[in-house]
């Protein structure tokens, strides 16, 4: 019937019968411990994403601070009413 064979699933029933004797669910029942090594696994994401917020935070404050300054000096150049406007809003922005 030409070059087609039937795949035996001999192998997947070893690893099934492998799976689940009874040493082998032993070793996975064993649940004392697994707190202490999920929080192993996870402390380190966690500290990182608080460390990323933190940093995160900072640079939108920095961000809001210049975005003020800028602000500031603009508005002053604008009240000014002489012509030097760049003296004027340099002077603002270094306060």
């Amino acid at each position: 019937m030409g070059g087609f064979r039937i795949l035996s699933l001999d192998w997947l029933k070893a690893i099934r019968s492998r799976l689940t004797a009874p040493r082998t669910l032993a070793l996975f029942g064993e649940d004392r411990g697994a707190v202490a090594v999920m929080f192993a696994a996870a402390s380190p994401i966690i500290l990182g994403a608080a460390g990323l917020a933190v940093e995160a935070s900072y640079w939108q404050l920095h961000q809001r601070a210049m975005q003020n300054a800028a602000d500031s000096a603009a508005i002053a150049a604008g009240m000014e009413g002489g012509t030097n406007y760049a003296a004027v809003a340099k002077a603002v922005a270094a306060q």
